[in-house]
């Protein structure tokens, strides 16, 4: 998974032990500890300053983190 993301479209799901182990990934956040799952949201190194993929990154993060209840309430 971590390869085609790197490859592919330098965004994606990873468990925190692919993410830990490489310190090319930045994690943008953690699911709530009921799921007990963290996400990882990816990127290039080469597109990580880019305004568009920054926005992306934060939006999905601060819904994510604001929405976390409705989120658990389907899973």
């Amino acid at each position: 998974m971590r390869q085609m993301i790197s490859l592919g479209p330098r965004i994606g799901i990873l468990p925190d032990y692919l993410g830990d182990s490489d310190l090319g990934l930045v994690s943008l956040f953690t699911l709530p500890k009921e799921i007990n799952k963290n996400v990882w949201l990816l990127t290039h190194s080469d597109l990580r300053k880019v305004k568009r993929i920054q926005s992306f990154m934060e939006f999905v993060r601060r819904y994510i983190k604001n929405n976390s209840s409705d989120i658990l309430q389907k899973y």
